[in-house]
């Protein structure tokens, strides 16, 4: 069985959540948890969930409902038959990048140690993940 697509990002955005979790963010997302509504406590490590404190449900919910129409208007008018990775294309890369910017900021912090093993392990475990998702995005825009 092979992993498709789906199962990559599903994976990599568990890794960069757990990574986020642990204190070793993405750079530029820092307080993307407090923004969705997620409280994390370091001294009593406990994680707490209030979306009506954060306005960005409130804006997610309005940018689909704005992208929705917009794109449901576009896709009549200018297309006969659309392609869907037209729209799944933009999240990916997206995902993409905040998986490149998590292996950067913890292979700044590990390589900080001076530890050319912990930097070793650190690469093959990223550098097999960036592999297989590559492989997955070519195999899901190749067609086959």
């Amino acid at each position: 069985m092979r992993l498709r697509l789906g199962g990559w990002v599903t994976m990599l955005l568990i890794m960069i959540l757990f990574l986020t979790l642990v204190g070793v963010p993405p750079a530029g997302t820092e307080n993307v948890l407090g923004m969705i509504g997620f409280t994390v406590s370091h001294t009593t490590e406990e994680i707490g969930f209030s979306p009506t404190t954060s306005t960005f449900w409130q804006w997610v919910i309005g940018a689909l409902a704005v992208l929705g129409v917009g794109g449901s208007v576009a896709i009549g008018l200018f297309g006969k038959g659309y392609d869907p990775s037209l729209i799944y294309a933009p999240i990916i890369v997206s995902i993409g990048g905040l998986f490149i910017t998590s292996f950067v900021s913890v292979f700044s912090m590990v390589n900080s140690y001076e530890q050319f093993w912990i930097t070793s392990i650190v690469v093959i475990i990223f550098g097999g993940l960036a592999g297989g998702f590559i492989m997955a995005c070519l195999d899901y825009f190749g067609g086959r």
